[in-house]
């Protein structure tokens, strides 16, 4: 699976996500931001070795009696410290800024690749490992960018400090000799030994934190999406009374996921013990070392002070695996979950064969920047085609799962302009694979379909409805804007829902205001307002009394003279109500 086997590049998967951006059209704001940010950095390190010699300079003036010098450092010390505001300030303006301009093209180009040939839907036959999508493009997206510029100033920042306070460090170090054994610049290398045994300890401890991050991420999103699913299924689970069962499930989700916290807390704590354990020892290394030297009077206390100084900001620069470890640890169980989502994105590529992927963020992440996105072992073997005399021919289609189990024999038969058909047989029997052959969005399985070239509008049982207006919803999938006001008014008042009219701008969850009776009455509305010439009923007036179910039918004949209509339903009133019936042959 992609989720798998992505988890062996982070850092192949981090620069696909970053590339693009930082090459594409208006990248140049981008970059001055970033400009902005390297050059706070830079003064900042400047001004923290200025600090550094100011910590020399005071308390050697402090041991001394000099109070002209000790004055005068007191008047330095809030210029030193009004110069470190700006430059922070400035940091982080440009810090935010950034962020939020690469998640918002990091989002929107995302979104694209979701959202082209149906890879939301197809998303679930080709992958099903990939989990909560939304979730990775909402939250991980975001967790992605804003970890990426922390963790990259973090580095920079302790480049910077390494090259400025090692020297400082090598300077102030002393030849020590131990046990006869001669030590040049001890305290420069007890630094470094320091923080390499240090760095090695914390990531041993925490090494599986990684792991257990990218597990608790997609339990939280498995528990929020039980909670979803009850609040949009509430009224049916209600009528069932199945109160207990639901509380067993979101209980049991809970549960996986308070131990995996459990067991994140113990890593994190041990972590945060050893990291803690660690930064506070460091502040007496550089007394233990130098001790010697400031007792003999060969240094003053104004020159420990500095080494001490120097020698955090060195062990910093050499730990910054350590001061970030939880951020690192995070940063890549978010960088393993937004590959499994483009590895599955370019399995949908994949399986589509004739596309080729767009330029920009589909080459970074889809075309082979991020590993594990193996092929599907059955590519689209439907051919979708228009039919230029707006008729509907279905060629020998056979369907089959994405994992090769038949569900469709050899499907054939041809439907004209103005022609009302049902297509009738027992559940199950692939009626609803063959609609979404026809719709395009079922590539498993061999055959031909030519339909008219102007898009379908298809009616499943429980119409969509999308969060909005109530206009549109009755205009979807147009925007409401391009559709004249008194046709939407026309088509709600055919349909039987004049009453709703004044509410037509309401902004609301129709699908949770209306009975599902009227939201299919709101499909046909939208059938009389998008005017399609091939219109795809799949149990479509299940809700209706059989007089509202005439009337609907009607309203098609009526309004829709020269369109094609193909039902699927089980109710002994739709034969009536069609020219025709096509037995649907059983595999």
């Amino acid at each position: 699976m992609a989720d798998k086997n992505s988890r062996s590049a982070p850092l192949r998967t981090a620069w696909a996500l970053t590339k693009p951006y930082f090459t594409s059209r208006g990248a140049w704001k981008a970059w001055l931001l970033v400009a902005a940010m390297v050059a706070a950095v830079v003064g900042r390190t400047a001004v923290d070795v200025a600090f550094a010699n100011w910590d020399r300079i005071f308390f050697n003036a402090a041991q001394s009696m000099d109070k002209a010098t000790f004055l005068h450092q007191l008047f330095i010390f809030p210029l030193l410290v009004a110069v470190i505001v700006g430059l922070e300030g400035v940091k982080y303006h440009a810090n935010l800024t950034l962020r939020l301009r690469w998640r918002e093209w990091l989002t929107s180009q995302c979104l694209s690749l979701w959202m082209k040939d149906q890879a939301y839907f197809r998303l679930r036959w080709v992958d099903a490992s990939t989990d909560n999508p939304d979730q990775r493009i909402s939250e991980d997206l975001a967790s992605f960018v804003d970890r990426t510029v922390t963790i990259l100033l973090d580095v920079l920042q302790a480049v910077l400090n390494f090259f400025a306070f090692a020297g400082v460090l090598w300077r102030l170090s002393d030849d020590v000799t131990l046990w006869g054994i001669h030590f040049p610049r001890l305290v420069f290398w007890v630094c470094v030994a320091y923080a390499v045994v240090t760095t090695a300890l914390v990531h041993g401890v925490g090494r599986p934190i990684i792991k257990l991050d990218y597990e608790r991420e997609r339990r939280e999103a498995d528990f929020r999406y039980s909670l979803i699913r009850l609040r949009e299924n509430a009224e049916s689970i209600a009528m069932y009374g199945g109160e207990k069962v639901e509380r067993r499930i979101l209980d049991r989700r809970f549960a996986s996921l308070v131990d995996n916290v459990r067991a994140l807390i113990r890593r994190q704590v041990a972590v945060f013990s050893a990291t803690w354990a660690v930064n506070n020892a460091a502040t007496a290394v550089p007394w233990i070392v130098m001790a010697g030297p400031f007792f003999a009077g060969k240094i003053q206390f104004g020159d420990v002070m500095q080494a001490g100084t120097a020698f955090r900001a060195v062990r910093s620069s050499l730990s910054v695996i350590i001061d970030d470890y939880r951020d690192i640890a995070a940063w890549r169980a978010t960088v393993q979950r937004i590959a499994g989502f483009a590895g599955a994105l370019r399995e949908v590529e994949v399986s589509k064969a004739d596309d080729a992927p767009p330029a920009s963020i589909r080459l970074a992440l889809l075309a082979g920047d991020v590993p594990g996105s193996a092929s599907p072992a059955t590519a689209s073997g439907i051919d979708l085609a228009d039919a230029e005399d707006h008729t509907l021919r279905v060629i020998d289609v056979r369907s089959h799962t994405p994992e090769g189990e038949p569900i469709a024999a050899g499907v054939s038969f041809d439907l004209a302009p103005r022609e009302h058909v049902l297509l009738s047989g027992p559940s199950g029997c692939g009626k609803t694979t063959l609609l979404r052959a026809i719709a395009g969005i079922w590539p498993h399985g061999s055959g031909r379909i030519e339909r008219p070239p102007v898009p379908p509008l298809f009616l499943p049982q429980r119409p969509y409805l999308p969060i909005g207006s109530l206009r549109d919803a009755l205009c979807y999938p147009q925007v409401s804007t391009d559709v004249e006001d008194a046709r939407v008014r026309s088509a709600l008042t055919d349909v039987g829902l004049g009453r709703l009219a004044p509410r037509l701008d309401d902004i609301a969850d129709w699908s949770q205001i209306l009975s599902l009776g009227e939201q299919q009455r709101i499909a046909f509305a939208r059938v009389l307002v998008n005017a399609p010439k091939l219109v795809v009923l799949d149990e479509a007036t299940s809700a209706l009394d059989a007089p509202a179910e005439r009337r609907m039918y009607a309203l098609m004949r009526e309004r829709l003279p020269d369109a094609i209509v193909l039902s699927v339903g089980h109710r002994d009133t739709l034969e009536a109500l069609h020219d025709r019936k096509i037995p649907f042959p059983v595999a």
